[in-house]
C-alpha cells in the first residue's frame, strides 16, 4: 500500500481517536487562567468581581486554585478561596490544591491557612507530603508535617518510603527521619528502590541489609530485568559487589536470553574493569540470547573498541552477521523533494504508531512532528489531514497524566516530556495548563550536579545520555516556565550549564546536545564556539557525521550535528553545512527514508507501522526525522543546494 493511502487510513483512526469530547481548564475561564499563569493579582482581582468567571473544574477535575497552587502565587490563592474556590475539592484521582502546591513553598502555607486538609490522600496513598518529598522540596516537608500530615498509616508509609528513595534531593530521608519516619521493616519498603539508590553505595547497602530482595527487577514494556542488569550497564562495581555478596548471580541470564555481561558490552560508557568484575565472578562469556546474539555481537554493535577487543582475547566468539545496508539513492533529489518523500513516510509511520500504543514517543512522534512542522512552514507538500496530530496527541496525553505529574510522578520518562515541550518550541506554540504541569515537574528532576538523568535506558542513541536530556531540560525550563518559578528555574539552567562547560562528551550526539545545551542556556559566545569547532572536527571525509568514532557515518549523527550547528549560528549556505547535507541526499535511499541499524534492546513491543526497516525502523524513523529538519533549513537559501 502506498504511503499516501496508508496516510489516509490512519488519519481516519486518528481523528476517532482524538475526537475526544472535554473541556480543557483553559477554555471556558481563559481570562481568569492566564491572569493566575502570569501571577497578576489585579487581573484576577477583576476577572472574580466581574462575577461571569467561574471555579468549577474541567472534565479531569482540576480547578482553577489547583492551577494557582501549581503556577500562581500566596495571594491568588487567598483571592480565589475568598471568592468561593473550594480549598479541598479534589481531582477524580483525588489530588488537591494542597498537593499541586508543593513545589511552592509559599503556596502550601497559604492554602493550610485557609483551611487545607493535610491528610487528604489520593487513590494509591499519595499525600501532598509525599509530594513534597517526590518534589525534594524538604521546606514545604517540615511546614506539612507541623500541620500534622499523615505519617503513621501504613500505605501512606509506603508511599513516602518510595518518594524518599525517588527523589532527586539529598536531604528528605533525613527530614523524614528527624520526624521519626523510620522504615520498621522491609515490608514497608516498596517499589523499585535498588535501582534508584545503586549510585548511593552506603544507602543500597542498608535496604540489602534490611531485607529488601536483591533480585529485584525493573518492570519494562515487554519484559521485567534485575537491577543487577542496570548496575553492570553502568559500570557500578561497588553496587555490584553488593548485590553479589547478597546473592545475585552474576551469571544470570534474564528475560530473552540477556546477561548482565551483555549489557555490560554494550554500554554507553563500557568499562572492561566492569567485563571482569563479572567474569572474575563466574559469568559465561558466551551465552546466546534469543536472538542469536553473544555479548561480543553486542559489544560490535559500538564498533571495534577496546571492549570488543578485550572480548575477543577472554575467548569471546561472535555468533550473528548483520544485515547488509539497503543501497542508497542512484541519483540524489532536490532537497525539497527529499523532504518531500521523507515526510510521506514519516506521517503514516507515525500515526499508525500512536494509533497502536497511545504513546507518544520521541522517536515517530516528538522528532518526526518537528520535521513535519518544518517541512509544511517551507511549502513542502504533506498530509494536512495529520500534520497536526502529534501535538494534539501529546496535549491529550499529558492532560490524562497531568495529575501524576503533579504529584511527582514522572508517568512519561525524562526524556520524553522535554522531547515533546522541544516539538512546541519549535512550533511556536504557547504555554499551556498541561507543560506548566510538565515543566514544574520535570524542574524537579535535575541532581545534584547540575544535570537531568535518564536510568534505565537500553535503546541507544535515542535515549540513555545526561547531554541530551540536561539540554532539553534547559530549553524547556527556558521556553515554558511559568512566571513565578522563572527565578528559580534560571538558577537551574546555570547550573545545568555548569555541568555541561564541565562535562566531557562521549560521542556526536553528546557533542550535539552539549553545544545546544551551551546555546540554549546562554552560554559565553567562546564556549560555544569552542564546541561548535569540536563538533565541525568531528565531521568525515565524505561530509557526514557517525554516532562514534568506531561507527560509519549516518543520517542520525548527520542530522542531529547539523541541527546543533544551525542553532549556534552556522548558516546552511557554510561549506561545513552543505557538505552534510549533500550526504544526507545521497544516502536518502529511493523509498524516502534513512536507514539506521538498531543498537538497541528491544524491550518495547514490536509492531509494524508502515515505515521500512524492520526492527530498525524506531531509529530509522528518528533518523529520517533528523535529516528533515537539517534539510528544510537549506531551503530558506535558494540556490543553496540542488
Amino acid at each position: 500500500m502506498q504511503p499516501r493511502s496508508m496516510s489516509r487510513i490512519w488519519a481516519v483512526l486518528l481523528l476517532l481517536t482524538l475526537a475526544v469530547p472535554c473541556r480543557s481548564l483553559a477554555a471556558p475561564e481563559s481570562s481568569l487562567i492566564n491572569a493566575i499563569r502570569q501571577n497578576d493579582v489585579a487581573a484576577v482581582r477583576r476577572a472574580l468581581s466581574s462575577g461571569h468567571v467561574q471555579l468549577i473544574a474541567d472534565d479531569t477535575g482540576t480547578t482553577p486554585l489547583m492551577y494557582a497552587a501549581l503556577v500562581g502565587g500566596p495571594e491568588i490563592i487567598r483571592l480565589l478561596v475568598d471568592h468561593g474556590a473550594q480549598v479541598n475539592a479534589s481531582t477524580r484521582s483525588g489530588a488537591t490544591a494542597l498537593m499541586c502546591a508543593v513545589s511552592r513553598t509559599e503556596n502550601v502555607r497559604a492554602l493550610l491557612e485557609r483551611g487545607a486538609d493535610v491528610k487528604a490522600r489520593t487513590s494509591n496513598g499519595g499525600t501532598a507530603l509525599v509530594a513534597a518529598t517526590r518534589y525534594g522540596n524538604v521546606n514545604a516537608m517540615k511546614i506539612l508535617l507541623a500541620a500534622g500530615a499523615d505519617t503513621s498509616s501504613p500505605q501512606v508509609r509506603r508511599a513516602l518510603f518510595a518518594a524518599s528513595f525517588f527523589s532527586t534531593h539529598p536531604n528528605v530521608r533525613e527530614v523524614l527521619r528527624a520526624a521519626g519516619v523510620v522504615a520498621t521493616s522491609s515490608d514497608e519498603i516498596t517499589g523499585t528502590v535498588l535501582d534508584w539508590t545503586r549510585h548511593d553505595v552506603a544507602t543500597l547497602s542498608k535496604l540489602l541489609t534490611v531485607g529488601v530482595p536483591p533480585n529485584e527487577e525493573l518492570p519494562m514494556p515487554t519484559v521485567s530485568l534485575p537491577t543487577f542488569f542496570m548496575a553492570a550497564r553502568d559500570g557500578q562495581i561497588d553496587a555490584m559487589r553488593a548485590f553479589v555478596e547478597k546473592g545475585v548471580d552474576p551469571a544470570q541470564k534474564g528475560a530473552r536470553g540477556w546477561t548482565p555481561l551483555m549489557f555490560a558490552a554494550s554500554a554507553h560508557r563500557a568499562s572492561i574493569g566492569t567485563l571482569e568484575f563479572l567474569l572474575n565472578h563466574g559469568a559465561d562469556i558466551n551465552p546466546i540470547d534469543d536472538d542469536g546474539r553473544t555479548a561480543l555481537d553486542w559489544a560490535l554493535t559500538r564498533g571495534e573498541t577496546d571492549v570488543s577487543a578485550f572480548l575477543r582475547k577472554a575467548g569471546g566468539r561472535t555468533n550473528s552477521v548483520p544485515a547488509a545496508a539497503p543501497p542508497s539513492i542512484a541519483t540524489p533529489r532536490s532537497a525539497h523533494a527529499a523532504i518531500e518523500h521523507a515526510v510521506a513516510r514519516l506521517q503514516p509511520a507515525g500515526a499508525a504508531f500512536y494509533a497502536r500504543t497511545k504513546c507518544v514517543s520521541c522517536h515517530h512522534e516528538s522528532i518526526a512532528g518537528i520535521a513535519v512542522k518544518m517541512a509544511k512552514a517551507r511549502g513542502v507538500k504533506l498530509d494536512a489531514t495529520i500534520a497536526s496530530y502529534s501535538v494534539t496527541a501529546t496535549e491529550q496525553s499529558w492532560r490524562r497524566g497531568r495529575d501524576a505529574a503533579l504529584m511527582g510522578e514522572f508517568f512519561v520518562g525524562v526524556a520524553t516530556v522535554p522531547y515533546g515541550l522541544l516539538e512546541r518550541i519549535e512550533a511556536r506554540l504557547p504555554p499551556a495548563p498541561e507543560t506548566d504541569a510538565m515543566v514544574v515537574q520535570l524542574a524537579s528532576r535535575q541532581t545534584t550536579d547540575g544535570s537531568w538523568q535518564y536510568p534505565n535506558e537500553i535503546r541507544p542513541p535515542i535515549n540513555g545520555s545526561a547531554f541530551v536530556t540536561t539540554a532539553l531540560a534547559i530549553r524547556a525550563l527556558r521556553g515554558f516556565a511559568p512566571p513565578v518559578h522563572r527565578q528559580d528555574m534560571e538558577s537551574q539552567v546555570a547550573r545545568a550549564r555548569a555541568f555541561l562547560e564541565k562535562s566531557e562528551p562521549d560521542d556526536t550526539q553528546d557533542r550535539a546536545f552539549k553545544l545546544l545545551g551551551l546555546v540554549w542556556s546562554g552560554a559565553s559566545a567562546h564556549q560555544i564556539e569552542k564546541e561548535k569547532a569540536a563538533l565541525i572536527a568531528l565531521q568525515r571525509s565524505n561530509g557526514g557525521w557517525a554516532q562514534m568514532p568506531t561507527l560509519d557515518p549516518d543520517a542520525y549523527a548527520t542530522g542531529q550535528a547539523l541541527y546543533a550547528l544551525h542553532a549556534a549560528g552556522m548558516a546552511p549556505t557554510a561549506i561545513t553545512y552543505r557538505r552534510g547535507a549533500d550526504y544526507l541526499l545521497r544516502t536518502q535511499l529511493e523509498d524516502g527514508t534513512w536507514f539506521v541499524r538498531t543498537r538497541a534492546f528491544p524491550v518495547q513491543p514490536y509492531f509494524e507501522t508502515g515505515f521500512p526497516h524492520g526492527r530498525s525502523q524506531f531509529i530509522s524513523t528518528a533518523a529520517t526525522g533528523w535529516a528533515v529538519i537539517a534539510l528544510a533549513y537549506t531551503l530558506d537559501y535558494q540556490g543553496s543546494l540542488h
